[in-house]
């Protein structure tokens, strides 16, 4: 199982929010660039990077830091999100050497768009399930989905959709740990789907992680860590030690 770490930014700087409370926010670096280059050094091969302020208004605020990390550690495989809502995003952030593109919100609102993005570039796209008692969020974590989403996904899985994003919202930035229970009938849901599973949310030590592993056999394939690192709950070094 991988261990992505997270960096999230918002105005250039590097924060961590309370279950996605943009109100609630503690900065932990100046330089999200070197917060990167942290992570490379301790032997991270990938990093999950959200621009926070596009996740709000769409408009891609962050996304010359994030070119710049992805241009300059190229053996890192980065995976973006936060707002990418346009053909010419995605585009633009394959072109500078990012890995994989987590779309949300448009792909939910606008299904046929994101079939079309599905063809295009397979498995280069990511989908993002944000969800908080047990329903979707979108824009930003601040919009209620109505319908059943599991049935979007269904429908991308039937175009070339491979991985989600699993974030449990209500756990997000709080280190109480994973949301198992929703999590586990989370993947009963989609278990006839065989999709790869990435999960985010709660994490605040090593023995969440040894929690979470039990679900490999039933899609798990990466875990996101954000507030456990940056508090220093979680040493990647020592971690990787232990588990090679």
């Amino acid at each position: 199982m991988i261990i992505i770490p997270a960096i999230d930014i918002k105005s250039g700087k590097v924060v961590r929010l309370f279950k996605g409370d943009f109100s609630q926010d503690k900065i932990y670096s100046d330089d999200p660039v070197a917060v990167a280059e942290n992570f490379y050094n301790q032997g991270i091969r990938r990093l999950h990077i959200v621009d926070l302020d596009s996740a709000c208004d769409g408009k891609s605020a962050n996304s010359e830091i994030i070119k710049t990390i992805s241009l300059r550690f190229k053996d890192i495989e980065i995976q973006v999100g936060g707002g990418i809502r346009d053909g010419r995003i995605i585009e633009d952030y394959l072109n500078s050497g990012v890995k994989y593109l987590v779309i949300s919100t448009r792909a939910y609102c606008q299904p046929e768009w994101f079939v079309s993005q599905l063809e295009k570039y397979d498995n280069r796209l990511i989908l993002a399930v944000d969800v908080e008692n047990g329903r979707l969020k979108l824009r930003g974590w601040k919009q209620e989905f109505e319908e059943d989403y599991i049935q979007y996904l269904t429908a991308f899985k039937n175009a070339g959709l491979k991985t989600v994003i699993y974030t449990a919202i209500s756990c997000d930035g709080t280190l109480t740990g994973p949301d198992i229970k929703n999590f586990t009938h989370f993947l009963n849901r989609i278990k006839h789907l065989d999709l790869n599973v990435i999960y985010s949310g709660g994490i605040s030590c090593d023995n969440d992680i040894k929690e979470l592993q039990r679900f490999q056999n039933q899609g798990l394939m990466a875990v996101i860590i954000g507030k456990a690192i940056y508090e220093g709950k979680i040493n990647l070094i020592e971690y990787f030690k232990l588990t090679n």
